[in-house]
């Protein structure tokens, strides 16, 4: 329903006059009469300003926003920017405790079995990744659909019950990107990669990479092969060993034609050369837990930080203090998006993106105080920190996302349960005009509804954070 209709249906519905509502939200009733039609467009101010003077129910309120915004948008664009809240929020809650491998409930004997329903072949599929993971070096080729929620659960948790376990999933990108499933392919694969798994992307959407014409998704093992349609109600159990070492090398000459999503460097070192070679341009906006201050780095900081086991410490030192400048030249003005509880973490802690625990010492608390005290410089000048409102936009506390126009989305993410974790330690790095615009309508769609802490309590709390850190270098 249009956003006129619904606004005319729900004051009919409150029993409220369009004369009394134009008086109690100071908006012209013949303005009002031709946003029912259609004709007129809310100004934004005041359908922000409607919101907050009419007792519309919370319910009304989100239905409305979203009629309101999904004008403004387009209904794919506002669709995917809702995915993306959501799929955040998912990664925020993400519990690997839920997911339990679990067991097949019949054998096969013969050497090709006909599926004819989904419990069927979902129960092959555990069958044989079951069969694999009891074999030294147990490896998996996948080209299923993050669609295909049953398998998703089946293939993560046999990876998490299985450390030692490779999996190889082919995705297809969209070449143009008309609706979330790009942003599922990335979202979904961000949690394999959490564990060291990796994805494997290619783009054609008229080609498709695929073992058979009549089956188009495939899952290999040495153990045994699955080859089901897309609606999972029909495949084919392949344990001939013959056939599935044919099926395997096929499958790694499919494997050779795509490009893995994620690059996992070894230290701050291999992802400064790294973001070097395939970052060109200045970030512009920053999403995520944790502030990103490497910006207000200086040498002295630098080298009271960095350990001395560092080889040529001196070299290395000035050589990152020479790339964080030009980067920061790039970007005069960089938007962030954080958490209350990202910076507050840095206050308490001292940790800086990007240095794992074998280089880098926490901050000390004076070098805290300095950084915290430039955030609050930068927010009165033009404002830069804007502190999520955690109830109504979620930010998982292990990812990291930076836009880079004109068609760069760079996103950094932490290991599950890392032992000295730091920013950087798996990079997701996609170039595509689509997703860039994806993820830069939500930044724009949180900061127009104002889903963060207004300016005034942000600089309280960093004065806050500088009190107690004083406070703390005195006792």
């Amino acid at each position: 329903m249009r956003f006129g209709q619904l606004l005319k249906q729900y004051i009919n519905d409150s029993e409220t006059s369009v004369r009394l509502f134009s008086k109690i939200t100071d908006l012209n009733r013949g303005w009002l009469y031709n946003i029912f039609l259609g004709k007129k467009k809310l100004p934004e101010d005041k359908f922000h300003k409607m919101l907050d003077y009419f007792p519309f129910s919370d319910i009304q309120k989100e239905l409305l926003r979203d009629s309101y915004y999904e004008e403004i948008y387009g209904t794919e664009n506002y669709k995917k920017i809702q995915f993306i809240i959501s799929e955040l929020k998912a990664l925020k809650l993400h519990d690997n405790s839920n997911y339990i491998f679990p067991k097949h409930i019949q054998t096969y004997n013969t050497n090709i079995n006909y599926l004819t329903d989904s419990e069927q072949l979902l129960n092959s599929i555990i069958y044989i990744l079951n069969a694999s993971s009891k074999k030294s070096s147990p490896v998996t080729y996948t080209n299923f659909s993050f669609e295909q929620e049953d398998v998703d659960n089946i293939i993560y948790s046999c990876l998490l019950q299985n450390n030692d376990m490779q999996i190889f999933h082919i995705i297809n990108f969209d070449n143009i990107g008309s609706d979330i499933h790009n942003l599922r392919n990335l979202f979904r694969s961000i949690k394999y990669a959490c564990n060291k798994a990796n994805t494997y992307f290619y783009y054609d959407n008229n080609h498709p990479l695929q073992l058979d014409n009549i089956f188009p998704f495939f899952i290999v093992t040495n153990s045994g092969v699955v080859l089901y349609n897309k609606s999972l109600n029909n495949g084919l159990l392949i344990l001939d060993t013959s056939v599935v070492k044919e099926l395997i090398k096929k499958a790694e000459s499919i494997l050779i034609q795509c490009t893995p999503l994620a690059f996992f460097p070894d230290d701050v070192f291999a992802l400064k050369e790294y973001l070097t070679q395939n970052i060109e341009h200045a970030f512009e906006s920053s999403i995520g837990p944790e502030p990103c201050l490497t910006k207000y780095l200086t040498l002295d900081i630098l080298e009271n930080i960095a350990k001395d086991s560092i080889s040529d410490k001196k070299f290395v030192i000035n050589s990152y203090y020479e790339w964080i400048k030009l980067t920061e030249a790039q970007s005069p003005s960089l938007l962030h998006l954080n958490t209350l509880e990202g910076f507050s973490n840095f206050a308490q802690e001292g940790r800086i993106g990007y240095f794992p625990t074998k280089f880098a010492s926490p901050l000390s608390a004076q070098d805290r105080i300095k950084i915290l005290k430039k955030c609050i410089e930068d927010n009165e000048k033009n404002q830069s920190f804007y502190l999520i409102d955690n109830n109504r936009i979620s930010l998982p506390e292990n990812i990291h996302i930076e836009l880079i126009p004109p068609y760069t989305t760079l996103i950094y993410g932490r290991f599950d349960k890392s032992e000295n974790p730091y920013m950087g330690e798996f990079i997701i790095l996609l170039c595509s005009n689509t997703l860039l615009s994806d993820f830069t309508n939500f930044k724009d769609y949180v900061l127009r509804n104002k889903f963060y802490l207004n300016d005034k309590y942000t600089q309280l709390l960093f004065n806050d954070l500088i009190l107690k850190l004083e406070t703390e270098k005195t006792e």
